[in-house]
């Protein structure tokens, strides 16, 4: 017996999204269901080109609520890169990622 995986990833509700490796750093916090209140961090469903700090996560920093502007994809990477030169008093921690990493993340996202 096996797994069909791409059945599997064709029956799942982010389009496979949560089998990317590279996205395995951003599951520790975020989903890419609907947010809920008990939601640890904004949903990453169809973020790319949503305005910034409109999901309806109920705990944005004051910085994001404030933010202004869209998630694009140049805006994801510094994000990903830098969380507090981007949005100052984010509670987003800073990952380490390079910025060949944090463009790796934002073209999953973005082909999706």
């Amino acid at each position: 017996m096996s797994v069909d995986t791409a059945a599997l990833i064709q029956n799942t509700k982010s389009n496979g999204l949560h089998f990317e490796k590279e996205l395995k750093i951003c599951q520790t916090c975020h989903g890419f269901e609907s947010t809920t209140p008990s939601s640890m961090a904004p949903s990453l469903s169809a973020i790319v080109n949503r305005k910034i700090g409109s999901d309806n996560f109920l705990k944005y920093s004051e910085g994001m609520k404030n933010k202004g502007g869209d998630w694009t994809p140049l805006n994801l990477v510094s994000f990903l890169m830098d969380p507090q030169a981007f949005v100052p008093g984010t509670t987003m921690p800073k990952l380490g990622l390079s910025e060949s990493d944090a463009k790796k993340v934002v073209d999953i996202l973005t082909s999706k």
